[in-house]
């Protein structure tokens, strides 16, 4: 197969599968230019659609600091599922758990479905909602203290800005449709500064925070 421009100078972590009919190829390629709001990670990760021997429009499978080497497996229900890496290896990052003798982890196990726009959209397997426990209603400019691990599930109408200890900031800003993730402490993000998206039409917003990582949906997947 054949791209119509040029995708770096090589591709790891090749995954092949069909979808709904449709056919994918899941790749990471290094190399590519980066951009403010495109392939901003230290190494991409994302997929084709693999139609007639010719590979199609390249999509990023994640926007935000850690994410790489993924693949995907039919589980025993017939569910496309997808677990990635959650760790970039980068001299910029200086992960705290290293003086613990560890660091990177796996994302939640997510599975894959087929956009009404051909794209495909990912969530956590339904099963992860069986971890919850209780739930409070959180109002605007409300402070209140959480408890690890939390999860944070809400519409989204306008601008809003969700900040933490004044260290971590998710927030949209409506007149330039753009989110972005941004550390304000360089010894919280452990080196990671800011990563952007771009969405026009936002909708639903899904977090999920553990004692070191965050994962956020946007739009059901």
């Amino acid at each position: 197969m054949v791209t119509k421009e040029n995708y770096g100078y090589m591709w790891e972590c090749p995954d092949y599968f069909e979808l709904d009919g449709k056919r994918f190829l899941s790749v990471c390629p290094q190399g590519l230019e980066a951009y403010d709001t495109k392939f901003q990670n230290l190494f991409q990760s994302g997929y084709f659609t693999a139609e007639k021997n010719q590979l199609g429009e390249f999509t990023e499978w994640d926007m935000g600091f850690d994410f790489y080497a993924p693949q995907t497996f039919v589980d025993p229900k017939g569910r496309r599922i997808l677990i990635g890496w959650m760790g970039m290896d980068t001299p910029e990052y200086k992960n705290a758990t290293t003086e613990l003798g560890w660091q990177h982890c796996l994302t939640i196990p997510r599975e894959i479905g087929l956009g009404k726009d051909g794209k495909l959209i990912q969530n956590p397997l339904k099963e992860f909602e069986n971890l919850r426990k209780s739930g409070k209603k959180i109002r605007e400019s409300e402070r209140m203290k959480v408890i690890l691990p939390f999860e944070l599930d809400g519409k989204i109408t306008e601008n809003f800005s969700l900040n933490f200890d004044h260290k971590f900031i998710f927030s949209y800003d409506n007149n330039n449709k753009l989110f972005e993730m941004k550390f304000r402490d360089q010894d919280y993000g452990c080196g990671r500064t800011t990563r952007k998206t771009p969405l026009e039409n936002p909708e639903k917003l899904r977090m999920i925070v553990d004692m070191s990582s965050i994962e956020i949906y946007l739009n059901n997947g």
